[in-house]
């Protein structure tokens, strides 16, 4: 017998949901079917890359649920709206990103990582 994506269980979903960022698994089964799109409207484990494409009403759609935020861009980003927020990765620390990390403004912070874009040449 054939399983289908929608038949598999909430878990092995939330599993690879895990491994995509919010704006591919929202474009990609948010109008699937009504079981789908409750379980994404439900995750606490999402992933959003802030950068010059961002869909900023995506972005306020899932601002509380957000716990994973790379921001690659310089423009605006008021991360006190992101309170759940566990990991932050900042490509080439802009000053209006660095001084709003504090610990009354993302009380839930754990992992806080800098990069440039440097860093990956090979």
């Amino acid at each position: 017998e054939i399983t289908r994506f929608e038949d598999l269980p909430n878990e092995i979903i939330f599993d690879i949901l895990n491994y995509l960022t919010l704006e591919h698994t929202h474009c990609s089964f948010i109008d699937l079917n009504s079981r789908l799109s409750s379980l994404i409207r439900s995750s606490n484990n999402l992933t959003l890359i802030f950068d010059e494409k961002l869909d900023r009403l995506l972005m306020e759609s899932y601002k509380f649920q957000l716990v994973h935020l790379i921001i690659d861009t310089s423009n605006e980003c008021d991360l006190a709206q992101f309170f759940n927020l566990h990991s932050l990765i900042i490509y080439n620390r802009n000053l209006n990103h660095i001084t709003q990390i504090r610990p009354k403004t993302l009380p839930n912070l754990v992992n806080l990582l800098f990069l440039l874009k440097s860093d990956f040449k090979v």
